[in-house]
């Protein structure tokens, strides 16, 4: 997902099978089946599901193309596809069902739900509410690196987090994207409940909606018999598949896995006015308020190349705009190997639910656009058309780019260091500890649970490759993700920069000092008096097994064994201290490796 940048082109024709459980076909919706395979190779996807409803029944369902490309397995309506962030309405319902009970209130700041969070800053803590995180109001930027390569089924790990995450903006100035939002979310509704965001989403949505098959976890979700495998496109004609991502501690976010036809029974909810089988499932005053703008995302207008769109909003876990005139309600989701796309017209009663096994794909918007011309008997545009062209520019561009593109490599420029050298553990508070390892001669960065190979690149930079399902190298794919290691002025590397394309600044993970363990006796062998200056001296001495130095007017600084004869300042970046020892193995003297310089200091008898 987050690794790879992706790029549209034309492709040659792949065989495309359909399996479809519709009755007999809707007029409007006659040529469909030609016009979805027709844009499943002008995307080189695998496959795709559909499902369209109207009023308070499903008017076509179908699978097309395959859910396993490599097996040739067909994609039918009842196969489990990842939905992204098409969670988020999930989510931010079952808020909506709570302060329908009185339980809680959008307007009161989340802190009173959740005491142990705390934000950046005193403005969040103190007048952030639930409703602007439910808006993506918040100002703070997607951290999304954060939970990606970071992430844990610990909650309040992640939760601990948020306090490290420094805003972009003012509370309620933009609309900016954050899933760490809908994570607290779900948070709250534990909190409250007394039971987990998932049971929650099973006996408050799934089970009334008498949805069965849905998976609210990657371990469930691979147990079931009908399921897709996840890809991305490659080089026009290659579709190559992605691991499956374990999304975790971040479920209320993004993590069910569903079919189309069992979600159309939650679309078809919110098309009727929140009820299924006369079931209210979505409160009326939180649906009225839920589908409505409520933030701005972006200032727009119709223009006269795309006169169809006009305003875009965010309400709560949709978005909001206008489709060539008529009113939608509609919310897109990612997550590796997948991507999703349900909306609804509430004036027509009319709601379309896109699902493919391509990752970061433009099929579900370039479909639901066709559809919708169908459905609505809006003036036909020929979108699959406009989508050639669009694929015939990017490939124009790309070439002309390649043509142009001078490289900002210095060649034969070494790093600074010999590999190892760069080896250990590097900490960020608002992400995790990245681990640099060298293995076989090339320096690796493990995270939790992932893993990937450092390319040289020049100098201390280095650019960061995945490994793919079969857990081999994969280079093939275009990679802007990249890590530069720092060297601070006594020559030691002491931090690394996570260079990422995601608008947050750029990370910088500071060196955690390796400690070794060394005995009372060993230690005792520093303690003494070592003179700096004339007056000013370091007194070293041991205490409950530990080294510590004092320096007149200075703090007590307890000192951390990294190797024979060196130690670290435990609260300070970048000082250590160096002694130096005689042939006999008697210490005689140390030198304090600071930023400012080295200053050496003799051991008094």
């Amino acid at each position: 997902m987050m690794l790879r940048l992706l790029f549209f082109c034309c492709v040659l024709c792949i065989s495309i099978v359909t399996y479809s459980q519709k009755k007999e076909p809707d007029t409007r919706l006659k040529d469909i089946e030609a016009l979805v395979k027709e844009a499943l190779k002008i995307e080189n996807a695998s496959g795709v599901a559909i499902a369209i409803i109207e009023k308070n029944k499903v008017v076509y369902s179908s699978g097309m193309g395959y859910s396993n490309y490599n097996l040739k397995k067909p994609m039918t309506d009842n196969t489990q596809l990842a939905i992204g962030s098409c969670t988020k309405a999930f989510t931010a319902t079952l808020l909506g069902q709570l302060r329908d009970e009185g339980k809680l209130g959008f307007n009161k700041p989340v802190r009173e739900y959740l005491p142990a969070l705390k934000f950046y800053n005193n403005e969040l803590n103190n007048h952030a509410t639930l409703k602007d995180l439910m808006m993506h109001a918040t100002g703070i930027p997607r951290y999304d690196y954060s939970w990606y390569l970071f992430n844990t089924n610990n909650r309040d790990s992640l939760m601990k987090r948020v306090a490290y995450f420094e805003p972009a903006a003012e509370l309620r100035e933009n609309w900016i994207y954050n899933n760490f939002m809908y994570l607290l979310q779900g948070m709250v509704i534990e909190t409250i409940t007394g039971k987990t965001w998932e049971q929650n989403i099973q006996e408050k949505i799934f089970t009334p909606l008498q949805i069965t098959n849905a998976s609210l976890s990657l371990q469930n979700f691979i147990k079931a018999t009908d399921i897709a495998t996840g890809y991305e496109g490659r080089n026009d004609t290659v579709i190559q598949q992605m691991p499956y991502y374990d999304i975790k501690g971040m479920a209320p976010a993004g993590v069910i896995y569903a079919s189309v036809n069992e979600m159309a029974k939650w679309v078809m909810s919110w098309i009727n006015g929140g009820k299924y089988m006369d079931k209210v499932i979505v409160p009326s005053m939180y649906l009225s308020e839920a589908m409505a703008p409520q933030m701005v995302v972006t200032a727009s207008a119709p223009t006269a190349k795309n006169p169809e769109f006009m305003f875009n909003t965010y309400g709560y876990g949709w978005g909001a705009s206008a489709y060539k005139g008529r009113y939608r309600v509609s919310h897109g989701g990612n997550i590796d190997g997948f991507s999703a796309s349900f909306s609804f017209y509430p004036v027509d009663s009319v709601g379309i639910i896109i699902l493919t096994n391509q990752n970061a794909s433009s099929l579900p918007g370039l479909l639901h656009k066709i559809i919708a011309d169908r459905m609505l008997k809006l003036p036909a545009t020929d979108w699959l058309e406009k989508q050639r062209e669009m694929h015939r520019k990017a490939k124009d561009e790309m070439k002309s780019m390649e043509e142009n593109k001078k490289s900002n490599i210095i060649p034969d420029a070494s790093p600074t260091h010999s590999l190892s050298i760069f080896t250990g553990s590097f900490n960020n508070s608002a992400y995790g500890v990245l681990k640099i390892r060298l293995e076989n001669d090339s320096l690796k960065m493990h995270t939790t649970g992932l893993k990937f190979y450092l390319k040289h690149l020049h100098y201390n930079y280095y650019k960061i490759f995945n490994y793919d399902v079969n857990n081999k190298l994969d280079t093939t794919g275009e990679n802007v993700f990249m890590v530069q290691f720092l060297v601070d002025p006594s020559g030691e590397i002491n931090k690394l920069e996570l260079l990422v394309p995601d608008g947050t600044k750029t990370p910088e993970f500071v060196r955690v000092p390796e400690s070794i363990t060394m005995d009372q006796g060993t230690l005792e062998k520093y303690e003494g008096i070592y003179e700096l200056a004339p007056g000013a001296e370091a007194k070293l001495y041991v205490r409950n097994n530990l080294l510590y130095c004092f320096i007149e007017g200075q703090p007590e600084y307890e000192l951390v064994a990294t190797d024979t004869n060196k130690f670290s300042i435990k609260i300070l970046t970048g000082f250590h201290l160096v002694f130096e020892e005689d042939e006999d193995g008697k210490i005689t003297g140390l030198t304090f490796n600071q930023p400012n310089g080295n200053f050496k200091a003799k051991k008094k008898n």
